[in-house]
């Protein structure tokens, strides 16, 4: 006997007479005999194997082509008659349990060839006949029944709420229509009894998270006003607020806000927008945290008739704005074709508009704002002003863009928190509040709290500066050039420096170590999306300090002399407002020491007439763009 073992996988078999069988051992002829019988056996199934992928084959070209998934009685009923005359109950069998058996618990060995059919052209390859889709909605709409339930408007708000999320996901997954009743107080489940129930257990379990909370007004309203008069004033604002914090808002019989939210996180944003939608109504002796301390017309254009001009731009405005729109003070054009108005050559001189103890019927110099922009701050060793003009939201674009001296300017991204002292804000006070604030670090309070990091091209974060402002001064200048406002900003601040020196700050700033609470707040600031941001909503720095806004900054620098033009497109994370902004801010003529190689120095208003000749100088080559 000769077994030829040089491929695996083929062997040569050698008949051998009887004479030399039994000269072969026993235990030879059985090994032989049993490669014979495997040999035949795995020839047997490859053979069966390929009949079996040729049958399935078969089958599945009998499925339908066209895009429309009903098809008409007779074109199915010619496909079951193909089906049962071609086909054994095995093979169809067969074919379900290759392809559908993952998909349903059916035991196929148990069902007729007819059922078969049925299952493979209707469950598998989704094409019913006309007659049994008419059959099988007659059939719903019999066993169809429909459930009236009675629910509260924060129910409602959910159920509704996220763009109707919720409910098509409910929808769909249970089989069901739900119809909401806003007057009658209630929603209609349609559908089977079972998929109602369902859906009804859904829902509850959706409501089982939910916390409310009554909240009532905790600052004192100016003299005159009753709690009537809030409600008034900010019914326009509360949808906005309650739809951006996921949060449910009324106001019930004893004169209190009530707070309806599926989570801790959302109710507490909710509480901080509608602090700020009501401080911004001027309802409370506490100033707003956008309201200039004064507002003053230059007069020096040779054309001096004003209007007032309705603007509205809803991606640009704050939540306290949207419900009622902007209006600008615009030089009266005397024909359509009029271009921008330029200011003369005149010293710049402004009229009061609002303010505070001004003489209205007095024109103001340049030197007169400075020293009404000054006035509020208290001036030692250990002052710090940062001193800015902005320019409010407008249609910027790109070729209006005053770049100087040809430069191109430094490019960079960065990530801006904005914190403010609970304080400042109108306050609220629920029953279980407790007010009461340990103050671990032992340090003076802030009116704010301001973090900005650098966004690196891999993501990651560089901390630039931490500040905490003690008092900012504001004043607004309408019509500089003729047609530009500008928004002048003060600020007196403390630079927090780090132990390990992370934060380039000038020598001569007044600075102190970071607070270790505020350090814990850096330490969990996370970037996790190109325009999404984590940190943390409130932290403790003697006082409560809430999150007032997360903002994404792409800006432009551009150097004029010893002023510093920066362009920056914002997009704000939580109100989700976006704008374009224009700052310009006096700068030191010192070493390169920080990521955009200048700084500020220590008081801006030292720098104040260079300061103001910049921004007649940009004013003078912009233009505002309204579309």
């Amino acid at each position: 006997m000769t077994i030829n073992m040089s491929r695996p996988s083929t062997y040569r078999i050698i008949s051998y007479s009887k004479q030399q069988q039994q000269q072969i051992p026993i235990q030879r002829r059985r090994c032989i005999r049993s490669l014979n019988t495997s040999c035949s056996l795995l020839q047997q199934q490859q053979q069966q194997q390929q009949m079996d992928h040729d049958l399935l084959q078969s089958i599945e070209s009998h499925r339908p082509k066209g895009r429309n998934r009903v098809i008409n009685d007779k074109v199915y009923e010619a496909l079951s008659l193909t089906l049962n005359q071609s086909y054994t109950v095995p093979q169809l069998r067969l074919y379900l349990k290759t392809y559908y058996k993952h998909k349903t618990t059916i035991n196929f060995n148990k069902v007729k060839k007819n059922d078969l059919i049925t299952i493979i052209i209707n469950n598998y390859w989704g094409f019913p006949s006309r007659t049994m889709v008419l059959e099988a909605e007659r059939k719903r709409k019999q066993d169809t029944v429909q459930t009236h339930f009675k629910t509260n408007k924060s129910e409602l708000f959910f159920i509704i709420g996220d763009e109707g999320s919720m409910l098509r996901d409910i929808e769909q997954a249970n089989d069901v229509q739900i119809t909401i009743m806003v007057d009658q107080g209630q929603y209609m489940i349609e559908g089977l009894p079972k998929n109602i129930a369902r859906a009804q257990q859904a829902i509850r379990e959706e409501f089982k998270q939910l916390i409310q909370e009554d909240c009532k007004l905790k600052s004192p309203l100016k003299e005159g006003l009753v709690f009537n008069d809030v409600v008034t004033k900010v019914m326009p604002i509360i949808p906005n607020i309650s739809k951006q914090s996921k949060t449910f808002i009324s106001v019930n019989k004893d004169n209190k806000f009530t707070f309806a939210a599926l989570s801790k996180k959302s109710m507490d944003q909710a509480k901080l927008l509608l602090a700020q939608a009501l401080s911004e109504l001027n309802i409370s002796n506490k100033k707003s945290l956008n309201t200039a301390d004064y507002t003053f017309l230059n007069i020096t254009s040779d054309n001096n008739e004003f209007e007032f001009m309705p603007l509205h731009d809803s991606q640009g405005m704050p939540l306290a704005t949207k419900p009622f729109g902007w209006s600008r003070i615009s030089h009266v054009q005397k024909n359509q074709n009029e271009g921008p108005v330029y200011s003369s050559t005149k010293p710049l001189s402004f009229f009061n508009l609002m303010g505070d103890n001004i003489d209205s019927e007095k024109n103001l110099s340049e030197l007169n704002i400075k020293e009404l922009l000054q006035k509020p701050f208290h001036f030692d060793n250990d002052t710090n002003i940062h001193l800015e003009a902005r320019q409010p939201p407008a249609n910027i674009t790109a070729p209006l863009i005053p770049v100087m001296k040809d430069q191109s300017g430094v490019h960079r991204r960065s990530v801006v928190l904005d914190y403010v002292n609970r304080n400042t804000l109108i306050e609220f006070q629920s029953e279980h509040e407790n007010s009461s604030f340990d103050d671990t670090d032992n340090i003076k309070s802030f009116n704010r709290i301001r973090v900005e990091f650098l966004v690196q091209e891999d993501g990651s974060l560089i901390l630039e500066k931490a500040e905490g402002e003690n008092n900012r001064s504001v004043i607004d200048l309408i019509s500089m050039a003729g047609h530009v406002d500008i928004r002048l900003l003060a600020k007196q601040f403390t630079a927090f420096k780090t132990k390990e020196d992370m934060i380039k700050i000038p020598n001569n700033y007044s600075q102190i170590i970071l607070p270790n609470s505020l350090q814990s707040v850096i330490d969990q600031c996370e970037l996790t999306g190109y325009s999404d941001f984590y940190c943390p909503q409130s932290f403790i720095l003697e006082s409560p300090m809430d999150l007032l806004e997360v903002s994404f900054k792409d800006e432009a620098h551009y150097l004029t002399e010893q002023n510093l033009v920066t362009l920056s497109d914002i997009d704000a994370q939580y109100s989700q407002a976006r704008r374009t902004e224009l700052m310009v801010t006096p700068i030191e003529n010192e070493d390169v020491i920080t990521s955009n190689g200048y700084y500020q120095p220590k008081n801006g208003l030292d720098k104040w007439n260079s300061f103001i000749e910049a921004i007649q100088h940009v004013s003078k080559r912009w233009y505002y763009s309204f579309k």
